[in-house]
C-alpha cells in the first residue's frame, strides 16, 4: 500500500486515485503518509468522486451508447487490421501439406490515442460552512460537476460521430418531427437500413434488443411519441421503433453553457456498444497525479479539483477508409 500513496507524500490537500475498497485496506502508516488530508476527508472526497463519475457516465449519451476502454497510460497505439490483414482460404486440399502463404503484404490503420485531461472545480465556501449550508452546497456542486462532465464527454463524442458519417448515410427527413405529418419511423428505417446495407454490422448487433440508439434533439421527442396509426395498429412511435427496428431512443439537449451543440437539427443512428465504430479511452491517473485536490483559498474557503484524462478514437469502416465509418448514419432536418 505505502507505494501505491507514495507520490502523494508532502502534497497538500492531494487526494489519491483509490476505490472505496482500496480504501478499507490502509493501515495507520499508510494513512499518516497523506498529510495534511486526513483520512476521513479522504473517503468523503473519494466517495464524492466516485458518485461525479458514476452520475456523469449515466447522463452521458455518447458514454451510454461507445465501447469504453480502460487503458494503463496516456499514449498509446491502437492497430486496426484492414481487409488485407485477414486471410481465410477454404478448402484447402487434403494432399495439400504445404504452408500457404499470403496473396497481399498485411497492412493496418494505425490510431495513435493521445487522452486529454478533463478538470472539473466547485468552491465550499467557509460562509456556506458558517450557515451550515456545506452539505447542500457539496451535493449541489457535484451534481453540477456530474453533468457538465457529461456534457463535455458528449460534445467531443457526438462530434467525432458526425464527422464519421458518410454521404450514403445522410438521410434528409421527410419533415420536422415536431409537425403533425412528421413520419420519424420512416427516416428512422432509412437511417438503418443504409447501415445494415453498408457497413458490416452483424445480425447478432441487429438481433440484439436494444442494437442502435437513435440519438435525437430532446425538443423533437414529442414527435416520437404521439400516437399514430402503423400497420392497423395504434401505438406510441417510440414503441414501434423499439419493436420493429430495436431502436434506443436517447435524447441530447444544448446546455446553457454552449453556444453551439452538435444535435440541434439533426439526429444520429449509431449501433449500441459496437467498437467497430471506436472506444472512448479513459485514464485515472495511474498513481502518479492525485485523482483529487483540496485547495485553500485564503480567507475564503476550498477548491475541490477533480482529474479525469478520456479521448474519444474512431475507427474507420470499410477499413480502406481514412475517416469515415458506415455504420454511423445521421438523419437531417428532425427539426427546424
Amino acid at each position: 500500500m505505502i507505494q501505491e500513496i507514495k507520490s502523494f507524500n508532502g502534497v497538500p490537500g492531494a487526494v489519491p486515485y483509490a476505490t472505496l475498497e482500496t480504501l478499507k485496506s490502509y493501515t495507520k502508516e499508510d494513512i499518516a503518509k497523506l498529510g495534511e488530508a486526513t483520512f476521513d476527508e479522504v473517503v468523503q472526497l473519494t466517495i464524492i468522486r466516485e458518485k461525479i463519475y458514476q452520475d456523469s457516465s449515466l447522463m452521458s449519451v455518447g458514454e451510454q451508447v461507445s465501447v469504453v476502454k480502460a487503458l494503463d497510460r496516456l499514449e498509446s497505439q491502437i492497430f486496426s487490421p484492414t481487409d488485407d490483414a485477414i486471410e481465410h482460404t477454404y478448402p484447402l486440399p487434403p494432399e495439400s501439406v504445404a504452408p500457404s502463404q499470403r496473396a497481399k503484404p498485411v497492412t493496418y490503420n494505425v490510431k495513435s490515442v493521445s487522452l486529454d485531461l478533463g478538470e472539473t472545480r466547485y468552491f465550499i465556501s467557509d460562509e456556506a460552512k458558517i450557515r451550515g449550508a456545506a452539505e447542500w452546497l457539496i451535493q449541489d456542486s457535484a451534481a453540477r460537476a456530474a453533468e457538465h462532465i457529461a456534457e463535455s464527454k458528449d460534445k467531443h463524442i457526438i462530434n467525432n460521430w458526425d464527422t464519421l458519417v458518410t454521404a450514403g448515410n445522410t438521410i434528409t427527413a421527410g419533415g420536422p418531427w415536431d409537425a403533425a405529418s412528421a413520419t420519424p419511423e420512416d427516416d428512422v428505417a432509412s437511417a438503418v437500413a443504409a447501415i445494415i446495407e453498408n457497413s458490416n454490422v452483424s445480425t447478432a448487433q441487429i438481433n440484439r434488443p436494444d442494437a442502435f440508439a437513435l440519438v435525437l434533439p430532446a425538443a423533437a421527442f414529442v414527435g416520437v411519441t404521439k400516437l399514430k396509426l402503423i400497420r392497423n395498429i395504434t401505438q406510441p412511435i417510440q414503441d414501434f421503433l423499439s419493436t420493429e427496428y430495436k431502436v434506443k431512443i436517447m435524447l441530447s439537449r444544448k446546455p446553457q453553457v454552449e453556444s453551439t451543440w452538435p444535435v440541434s437539427t439533426s439526429a444520429y443512428v449509431v449501433p449500441i456498444k459496437d467498437s467497430g465504430i471506436g472506444f472512448l479511452g479513459t485514464w485515472d491517473g495511474g498513481g502518479i497525479v492525485p485523482a483529487q485536490e483540496r485547495v485553500r483559498v485564503a480567507g475564503r474557503g476550498e477548491d475541490i479539483i477533480t482529474k479525469q484524462w478520456y479521448k474519444w478514437t474512431s475507427i474507420p469502416y470499410p477499413f480502406s477508409a481514412a475517416t469515415t465509418n458506415t455504420k454511423v448514419a445521421r438523419i437531417d432536418g428532425v427539426l427546424t
